[in-house]
Protein backbone atom coordinates (compact mmCIF):
# COMPACT_ATOMS: atom_id res chain seq x y z
CA UNK A 1 0.00 0.00 0.00
CA UNK A 2 1.31 3.40 -0.87
CA UNK A 3 2.03 6.00 1.80
CA UNK A 4 -0.92 8.07 0.50
CA UNK A 5 -3.32 5.14 0.99
CA UNK A 6 -1.97 4.57 4.52
CA UNK A 7 -2.48 8.24 5.32
CA UNK A 8 -6.06 8.15 4.04
CA UNK A 9 -6.76 4.94 5.99
CA UNK A 10 -5.50 6.53 9.21
CA UNK A 11 -7.45 9.71 8.47
CA UNK A 12 -10.63 7.61 8.32
CA UNK A 13 -9.79 5.35 11.26
CA UNK A 14 -9.11 8.01 13.91
CA UNK A 15 -12.49 9.77 13.68
CA UNK A 16 -14.26 6.41 13.70
CA UNK A 17 -12.40 5.47 16.89
CA UNK A 18 -13.52 8.78 18.40
CA UNK A 19 -17.15 8.13 17.47
CA UNK A 20 -16.92 4.64 18.92
CA UNK A 21 -15.59 6.08 22.19
CA UNK A 22 -18.22 8.82 22.24
CA UNK A 23 -21.03 6.33 21.58
CA UNK A 24 -20.09 4.60 24.84
CA UNK A 25 -21.28 7.74 26.68
CA UNK A 26 -25.03 7.68 27.38
CA UNK A 27 -25.37 11.47 27.01
CA UNK A 28 -23.82 11.38 23.53
CA UNK A 29 -26.15 8.57 22.45
CA UNK A 30 -29.17 10.46 23.78
CA UNK A 31 -28.19 13.71 22.02
CA UNK A 32 -27.48 11.88 18.76
CA UNK A 33 -30.79 10.01 18.77
CA UNK A 34 -32.81 13.11 19.67
CA UNK A 35 -31.06 15.12 16.95
CA UNK A 36 -31.60 12.39 14.36
CA UNK A 37 -35.32 12.47 15.14
CA UNK A 38 -35.80 16.23 15.65
CA UNK A 39 -34.06 17.61 12.55
CA UNK A 40 -36.18 15.72 9.98
CA UNK A 41 -39.31 16.64 11.93
CA UNK A 42 -38.28 20.30 11.94
CA UNK A 43 -37.80 20.27 8.16
CA UNK A 44 -41.13 18.50 7.70
CA UNK A 45 -43.03 21.14 9.66
CA UNK A 46 -41.19 24.16 8.22
CA UNK A 47 -43.77 26.31 6.48
CA UNK A 48 -41.50 27.64 3.76
CA UNK A 49 -37.94 27.65 2.46
CA UNK A 50 -36.89 30.52 4.71
CA UNK A 51 -37.86 28.60 7.83
CA UNK A 52 -36.04 25.55 6.48
CA UNK A 53 -32.93 27.68 5.87
CA UNK A 54 -33.09 28.98 9.44
CA UNK A 55 -33.35 25.44 10.76
CA UNK A 56 -30.40 24.41 8.59
CA UNK A 57 -28.26 27.29 9.87
CA UNK A 58 -29.06 26.32 13.47
CA UNK A 59 -28.18 22.70 12.74
CA UNK A 60 -24.80 23.73 11.32
CA UNK A 61 -24.09 26.05 14.25
CA UNK A 62 -24.74 23.31 16.82
CA UNK A 63 -21.92 21.18 15.36
CA UNK A 64 -19.28 23.69 16.51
Amino acid sequence: ISSEAKRITKALAYPLQGLKSAWAEPAFRTETIITAIAIPIAFAIAKNKIEAAKINSLKNRSCL
